[in-house]
Order: structure tokens, then C-alpha cells, then sequence
């Protein structure tokens, strides 16, 4: 499975300021299908440093003023031909930049506040028909024992009925359509970060991200690694690929 990420989630120093915002989640992520590096500003040849920019009426301005909206269009068109090329199904960009947020930037004035409103790369995506996302998404859609997973399934579960209560995962069996309301107030009760249902005529997760994933990886038929039988230990790719084998 092929995803587009910003290059600056993944550590590489191509913000403005010379830096990066590595994510661990994105970085485990990575690991797992393969990336497509993307970083709009960059393939434009802006320098670094630079002051930061923000849009503000429908342009792209630095913080002195500096008006770099062709420089954005252009860095953005280059990045979108490379992921149109490259056949990737979705995207996972940083939160709130001018050139990759997803549905809230910053409001032009340079003082943090936000407004709805997409980066300039990410709304090229999302008029492409990539599904976009932001390390927000992905850090929303890890299991853990906290927040687990809930499995909404018409059978009694397999193997994953019998997970300890320590589990990422936990199985609500014998769903359907009639009950599947019920079950997802149930597993909201119980703390559930994610449900995850094979119910027929029903939503397949409460999670787009997850969703996203589980598109992609339906037709990857790489066998996963034997693991723990409790699930410990799983990435999130690893953990998507059992639940579609028991889906």
C-alpha cells in the first residue's frame, strides 16, 4: 500500500525554521507500507530558512509580507503529479500548514489563530480524489489498552474472543444491523477509541483513517510475522491485516 507523507513528519529538516515534526506514529506507519516522500514547499525551491507562511484571502503570504502564492501552486502541482504517478490512495500531511492541512489552517495573521480551510497541496489532493490526512488522524486511530479497539462482528469473534482484558482489541460478537446502534453506544461505553464492524449494510469503521487502511490492505496478500497472542507489540498496518483476516 502506497501513502503519501510530509517529509517533515517523517524527520527530514524541510520546514521553514530548518526543522522537522517527526511522529512517532507516522514514523511506525512508515514502516509498514510504502511512503511516498512529498513536501510541496521544498519542491518549489523555497529557501531555508525563511519566515513562515499563512494564507489569507485566498493567498499565500510570509509573515514579512512576502507574497508566495505562485511559488505554493507550483511546489504543489509538482508534488501532486509525483503521488498521481505513483497511484497512492491516500495522503497523510501536517496538521495545519499552509501547503498540507486538512480542513484547518492558520488565519493569515500570524498570531495561532485558526480558521476552517485547506493547505494549498492538500485541497489539490482532495479535488484529485485522495483522501487526506494529517499525523492527527493517525495518532486518533492507535489501539491501546486505554482506548481500545472494538471489533463489531455477527459471529462469536474468533480467535479475538478470547483476548485478555489487556488487549488493544475487544470483540462485542453476534452484531446486526438491527443492534449495531446499540453496539457502538456500548463500545463508546466501555472507552473504545475505534469500533470496527463487518455487519452487512453497516459502516465499516467509526475511523476514516482506519477505513483508508483497510481499502488499501484488503488486496495486499503479504503474510504478517507470527506475534503475541494478545496482539502486544502490533504496528497499526499489522493489527488492520488481522482484523481483515477475521473480517
Amino acid at each position: 500500500m502506497r501513502i503519501a507523507i510530509s517529509d517533515c513528519l517523517l524527520g527530514k529538516p524541510v520546514r521553514y525554521d530548518g526543522g522537522a515534526k517527526p511522529c512517532p506514529a507516522v514514523l511506525s506507519l512508515a514502516e509498514d507500507v510504502e511512503v511516498v516522500h512529498v513536501c510541496p514547499e521544498a519542491a518549489a525551491g523555497l529557501p531555508v530558512p525563511r519566515p513562515p507562511a499563512e494564507q489569507r484571502d485566498g493567498r499565500v503570504f510570509l509573515a514579512d509580507g512576502t507574497d508566495v502564492t505562485e511559488a505554493f501552486a507550483y511546489g504543489s502541482g509538482r508534488c501532486l503529479a509525483h503521488v498521481l504517478a505513483a497511484g497512492v490512495l491516500c495522503a497523510v500531511l501536517k496538521a495545519r500548514s499552509p501547503s498540507c492541512g486538512a480542513g484547518e489552517i492558520y488565519d493569515g495573521s500570524h498570531t495561532g489563530a485558526l480558521v476552517p480551510g485547506w493547505g494549498v497541496f492538500a485541497a489539490r489532493l482532495r479535488a484529485a480524489g485522495i483522501a487526506v490526512f494529517t499525523e492527527e488522524d493517525v495518532i486518533s486511530a492507535q489501539p491501546d489498552p486505554e482506548r481500545p479497539w472494538a471489533l463489531l462482528v455477527g459471529s462469536d469473534g474468533g480467535r479475538f474472543a478470547a483476548l485478555p482484558p489487556e488487549a488493544p482489541v475487544m470483540v462485542i460478537p453476534q452484531v446486526s444491523p438491527r443492534s449495531f446502534a446499540a453496539a457502538c453506544a456500548r463500545a463508546q461505553a466501555r472507552g473504545c477509541g475505534v469500533w470496527i464492524s463487518n455487519v452487512a449494510g453497516c459502516p465499516r469503521s467509526s475511523n476514516p483513517f482506519i477505513s483508508a487502511l483497510m481499502r488499501g490492505l484488503a488486496g495486499d496478500p503479504r503474510p504478517e510475522p507470527a506475534r503475541a497472542e494478545d496482539l502486544s507489540g502490533y504496528s497499526l498496518v499489522a493489527l488492520v491485516r488481522e482484523v481483515l483476516r477475521l473480517l
